[in-house]
């Protein structure tokens, strides 16, 4: 069912990229605004979303984007998060307060950069460590580890995992980052003969589909709105002659399918499945065919689809019907280059909305750029907004002269190099020696080693590991009698509990059984509450991490409350 409303969104997606990319294609080159009609200035202003109305300025932005894959260059930036949840304010100061600074250099064409970056979680509590990679080799450097970069090659990656006492089934060789990258970015490019036959094929049904008498304008002193208004059997009707054009355009499809080949061959090779071609998902005419005959039987809501140009140079377009909106916002000047969208959802007195947006700024002759990425996400129930603010900023600064230092024999430790039991042993100091640091640095905050406001960054886990905190808060404060516990955690903050968990399932080695029980002894030592995880080996409770052979390995199995679905005992078997 998952895979059949994700092709289905696949399709409708393409659908109106087709009506975009088609109109644009047409109405740009071959009128003038003078003697375009409403339904023209429609699909021209729309198609210009996607492609400029100033080669020049494109070009211009199209070289910078080349540029910083052939020339080498600085860089300079932070990240910071802002998080926003009722009554929750001291709870969110630190990662309110945190920042992660960073400056490096890339040379992108070698296949080398470094990063040196800050964790400030307060003015005087910083986290400092440097990343740095050299072709195929990747390291990390801390001065609380050592001076030398505790560094992966991306090579024999089977063997690698087996010393580590991980499963290396799967796993190829070696990870081909850049070759899937480049693959991906050209799956679905179209060539002028290509764009030739879409128009060809296409526009003929959305000029039969859609009479200019849909299409409407509205212009103001500072923008010009032009509007198309799709009732429920006009977009049945639209949807049903375009998808049943597709579903015979063998090279609409092909394209379609190498696009997803790609995608999915990398998130593939990230989970360590080497199979390109094994179980990927397709989209064949008979998906096609099948979405057609659902498309009558679904009650689909009158939509409205306004593109707006602005006088400050920037087009915008917002869908929306009485559920939600979505808007996407461009503009293109020889300066600055903006982009976003935002998805605004309802539902009675529940609201939700996405905002994702990019800028880049030109700061004289395209030699210094200052990029800013920005990701809002914003809840609001029952009057009670929740609200996850993410901002990063970046400016690069080009230096043909620009050098970054190889990692060599004389400052790497090459993990790849190690024998299994010096690997492990390794990882469990350098492990422990981090842990002790997050310690002492979440003291000086007045923290718990567990209440890195790190963790707090992903809403999901942030979101649970919070309430978790209070809810075993609650329990240390008030008797089990006087407490309904399956009240105590919702679904999110018993999956935060649980996932603490579940990465050590499996078969492992005795150094990773041995961080397990560090994690297990932290957690009931810092959360005296009913959810105490017990480790059992032959049916012994084991607290001690001494107790583990960290060269012999285990199998892992979890045990849950069978009333709460928390975990309550891990049994460690040979």
């Amino acid at each position: 069912m998952k895979t059949k409303k994700l092709k289905t969104m696949i399709i409708i997606c393409i659908i109106l990229i087709i009506l975009l990319l088609i109109g644009g294609f047409v109405y740009t080159y071959f009128f003038t605004d003078m003697w375009k009609n409403n339904k023209q200035l429609f699909f021209q202003y729309a198609g210009q979303m996607i492609t400029s109305e100033n080669e020049e300025t494109a070009n211009e932005w199209d070289n910078y984007f080349e540029k910083k894959n052939t020339v080498a260059y600085t860089d300079q930036g932070s990240f910071k998060t802002k998080v926003k949840m009722p009554g929750m304010e001291q709870e969110l100061k630190g990662i309110n307060d945190l920042s992660i600074n960073f400056n490096g250099k890339a040379n992108v064409s070698k296949n080398q950069s470094e990063q040196t970056i800050k964790i400030a979680y307060a003015p005087n509590v910083v986290f400092p460590f440097t990343y740095r990679q050299d072709n195929d080799k990747f390291g990390l450097q801390t001065e609380y580890i050592g001076k030398k970069y505790i560094t992966v090659q991306n090579k024999n990656l089977p063997d690698l995992c087996e010393k580590l006492g991980l499963n290396s089934e799967g796993i190829p060789n070696k990870i081909e980052w850049n070759t899937a990258n480049s693959q991906t970015s050209n799956g679905i490019v179209f060539t002028e003969e290509e764009k030739q036959q879409l128009i060809n094929r296409y526009q003929p049904i959305l000029d039969e589909q859609l009479p200019v008498e849909l299409f409407t304008k509205n212009k103001t002193d500072d923008k010009t709105t032009y509007s198309l208004t799709l009732t429920s059997d006009k977009i049945k009707s639209l949807l049903v002659a375009l998808l049943t054009s597709a579903k015979e355009d063998q090279m609409l499809l092909s394209k379609i399918n190498n696009f997803l080949d790609e995608i999915q061959s990398v998130e593939k090779a990230s989970k360590g499945t080497s199979s390109r071609n094994n179980n990927l998902m397709k989209i064949e005419a008979s998906d096609i065919e099948e979405i057609i005959n659902q498309i009558s039987k679904q009650t689909i809501p009158d939509l409205t689809i306004n593109v707006i140009k602005q006088a400050n140079s920037s087009i915008q377009m917002v869908i929306e019907n009485e559920d939600f909106s979505i808007t996407f916002t461009t503009q293109n000047t020889a300066e600055k280059m903006t982009y976003e969208a935002k998805i605004n959802v309802k539902q009675k007195e529940n609201t939700a909305e996405i905002v994702l947006a990019a800028q880049f700024q030109n700061q004289g002759n395209w030699e210094k750029v200052t990029e800013n990425y920005t990701v809002q996400m914003a809840m609001t129930s029952n009057g009670h907004e929740v609200g996850y603010h993410y901002q990063l900023e970046n400016t690069i600064s080009f230096d043909s002269s620009t050098t970054i230092d190889s990692l060599t024999k004389d400052n790497t430790m090459l993990l790849n190099e190690l024998e299994s039991e010096q690997l492990q042993n390794f990882l469990a100091a350098a492990g422990n020696r981090i842990m002790e640091i997050n310690r002492s640095q979440m003291e000086e905050l007045g923290l718990e080693e567990s209440e890195n406001p790190l963790l707090y960054v992903n809403p999901v886990t942030g979101l649970g590991l919070m309430l978790y905190n209070q809810t075993s808060s609650s329990m240390t404060n008030n008797s089990s009698d006087e407490l309904d516990q399956s009240d105590q955690l919702n679904e999110v903050g018993k999956t935060a509990f649980n996932q603490k968990f579940q990465k050590y399932e499996g078969r492992i080695k005795g150094s990773l059984v041995k961080s397990m029980i560090q994690e297990v002894n932290q957690n009931n030592e810092n959360f005296d509450s009913p959810y105490i995880i017990n480790v059992y080996y032959h049916d012994e409770i084991v607290d001690n991490e001494a107790e583990i052979n960290a060269s012999r390995t285990y199998t892992v199995t979890l045990e849950k409350d069978e009333q709460e679905g928390v975990v309550d005992a891990i049994i460690l078997t040979d």
